[in-house]
This record gives structure tokens, C-alpha cells and sequence, in this order.
């Protein structure tokens, strides 16, 4: 709204008029362009930075199933290993230190925490190269191909009715600082969930691993069983022999 009677003094005008010919200029737009492209840089950083930053403290009820987690108890101990249940009133896992279960009740914990180490269902540490063993890229390439799309589609419309309405900047720019953002961003989640799927085959392949080797010394004990009854009766029989011949 202009005001009745106001005006601008000459060097204001000056002023202003330099600074929209040097935005209309070649060196003015480039310097418009370097400036969405370190804005295009720092958003694609804090979208890296929002999936690489999980919660500190977890709720009790946020826990999940097979999460690996550190409680810290109100009588100065810390448990840390896998969580086998939760409630809102207790929660149960396999114990890192001595690999038994533990129930503890919502008032003797203090907090919660994500643990930085994976454990197996026997509270083991999963290593960094398992997983990496196990791991693939497909959910990272499926999940940083769609965010580009959504990204430049939304960088896209927020960015035409600013170009229509100023000549500037184009919307192309902003679509591309959209695709930018949105690859960086669910790419990080699809590397999590490609994570999160190698924990669990490693998780599995352990178990079945472990239920084998049960079988196996299973297997080995009913064949002792066998050959110690075979022998008992072939003691026997010789006893009966020696008896026979002995009337």
C-alpha cells in the first residue's frame, strides 16, 4: 500500500533501481543460483542428519519386539540386550551379560535407550561385517528413486507460482533441489530397512545354526544310547553262554 504524499529520496531510488539491474543481470541470477544451491545443499544435510539422529529415549510402549535396547534401572544397573516382549507395564529381554531372561517392571526402569549394537535372539552382538555381508542396496536404490520423484514434484509446485508470479527463479531449479532433497532423504531409509533386513537374516540363519547343532548332539546322544544298550546286550549274552556251558 503506498502512502499519499511519501517519497522515496533519490538515492533510495537509485539504490533500488541498481539492485533489480543487477538481479535482472547474468552475474545477479547467478548468484540467485548459488544461493538455492547452497540452500539445496544444506536441505539435503539436515535431511541426512533427521535419519542418521534416531530418538535418544524410547517410551516403554514405543519398544518393539526383537529391538535391541540398554535400560537403565533406578538401582544404578544397566541392562542392555534383546527385547523378547514389552507391555506398558513390564518389559522382558535376553540379557547381553549372562544371556538369560529378565522381566522388569515400568517402575524399576529409569529409561530406555536404542542400543548401537544388533544382538541375535541369544543376546549375542551381530557384527558390522555380517551385516554387511547380508546387506543389499535394493531397498536404498527403490527408496532414493522414488524420493527424487516425489521430491521434484513437490519442489516443482512449490516453485511455479513464484515463477509466475516474480519471472524467477525457474521452476526447474526448485524441482531439482526437491529431487535432490527427497533422494538424499528416503535413500537414507531405504539403507536402514536394508539394514534392518540383514539383522534379521543374520538373526535367522544364527537360530537355525543353533538349532542344528541341537539336533546334531541330539542325534550323537540317541546313537550312544544305542551302541551302550547294544553292548549291555551283548554282555548278556555272553553270560548266558558262559552259563550254559558251565551246566
Amino acid at each position: 500500500m503506498k502512502l499519499k504524499g511519501f517519497r522515496p529520496c533519490s538515492g533510495c531510488s537509485r539504490l533500488y533501481a541498481t539492485r533489480k539491474a543487477y538481479e535482472a543481470s547474468e552475474p545477479g541470477r547467478l548468484n540467485r543460483a548459488k544461493k538455492m544451491l547452497h540452500l539445496s545443499v544444506l536441505l539435503a544435510a539436515l535431511a541426512l542428519f533427521s535419519q542418521c539422529g534416531g530418538p535418544r529415549y524410547v517410551s516403554m510402549e514405543e519398544v518393539k519386539k526383537e529391538q535391541s535396547v540398554k535400560l537403565y534401572l533406578r538401582n544404578g544397573k544397566v541392562e542392555e540386550g534383546i527385547v523378547t516382549g514389552n507391555s506398558a507395564a513390564e518389559l522382558t529381554l535376553i540379557s547381553a551379560a549372562d544371556h538369560q531372561s529378565h522381566t522388569y517392571t515400568a517402575t524399576e526402569i529409569s529409561r530406555v535407550e536404542p542400543s548401537a549394537t544388533y544382538y541375535d535372539y541369544q543376546a549375542y552382538p551381530i557384527s558390522n561385517a555380517e551385516i554387511e555381508k547380508y546387506k543389499s542396496s535394493r531397498n536404498a536404490w527403490a527408496y532414493g528413486v522414488g524420493g527424487a520423484v516425489v521430491g521434484g514434484l513437490v519442489g516443482l509446485a512449490i516453485n511455479y507460482p513464484i515463477w509466475v508470479a516474480n519471472d524467477d527463479p525457474p521452476p526447474l531449479l526448485g524441482a531439482g533441489i526437491g529431487a535432490v532433497v527427497g533422494s538424499i532423504y528416503f535413500a537414507a531409509r531405504g539403507i536402514k530397512k536394508d539394514q534392518q533386513i540383514a539383522v534379521r537374516q543374520v538373526r535367522y540363519l544364527r537360530e537355525r545354526e543353533s538349532e542344528l547343532e541341537q539336533e546334531k548332539q541330539s542325534e550323537e546322544e540317541r546313537l550312544r544310547e544305542i551302541e551302550r544298550q547294544k553292548e549291555e546286550l551283548r554282555k548278556k549274552l555272553e553270560e548266558k553262554k558262559k552259563k550254559g556251558k558251565g551246566s
